[in-house]
């Protein structure tokens, strides 16, 4: 099974500006095509006041099936909110959002391309998209999460005040550990074993560092 994950910042690709404010949501289904996935997962995935979806859009373009659900207001256009979305070319039998639920803090950023230093944000509750496909051998699970990205922040992701939050990651993860499950996502996270141990060390593997 051939599996990507893509985090498509609502459809706004990179320009010659760069920055990613170029909406282009045709180059991301043409890029889609020639990747010819059996199971797509995005995130921040445009989901607008009116029209169709994004992950709409794209899985009408592919031919697949698809299960999505808004998650957090949209921070690239300033409307509508953004979400996770399973694309399957086999059917997707069931999904619903796990909320992962952050305090509301109010945190600053360190600076980079897109924000300016010191630029003041609250945290809000992220999810996780868990989708039921069917194959031949019987349903599998997929995991399709986006958490927030502290790298950005001026507060640690293992700071004891959002323990919680990374508790519960793990406890929706290790509810499949009996069952074919794969979990994917932006998790913002560059060493994901040192944020969710457990995982791994309840037989959870890494497919992209093994």
């Amino acid at each position: 099974m051939r599996i990507v994950t893509w985090n498509i910042n609502a459809a706004h690709i990179l320009s010659e500006s760069g920055k990613y404010d170029r909406e282009d949501l045709g180059y991301i289904i043409d890029e889609l095509k020639k990747i010819n996935a059996d199971v797509i997962c995005l995130q921040e995935s445009d989901v607008p006041l009116e029209g169709l979806a994004a992950a709409d859009e794209i899985a009408s373009a592919l031919g697949m099936f698809v299960g999505h659900a808004p998650s957090f207001p949209n921070h690239v256009t300033g409307e509508g909110k953004l979400g996770q979305a399973v694309l399957s070319k086999t059917p997707v039998l069931s999904w619903q959002m796990r909320v992962i639920p952050f305090p509301k803090l109010e945190v600053h950023f360190l600076g980079d391309n897109q924000f300016s230093t010191g630029r003041k944000a609250v945290l809000y509750d992220r999810h996780i998209l868990e989708a039921q496909i069917h194959t031949d051998n019987g349903p599998i699970t997929v995991l399709n999460g986006h958490l927030a990205p502290f790298f950005r922040f001026d507060i640690n992701r293992l700071d004891p005040q959002l323990h919680h939050a990374r508790d519960t990651v793990e406890k929706t993860i290790l509810a499949l550990q009996d069952q074919p499950a794969v979990v994917v996502g932006d998790f913002n996270d560059p060493d994901i074993q040192t944020y969710l141990p457990r995982v791994f060390e309840k037989g959870f593997v890494d497919a992209i560092s093994s």
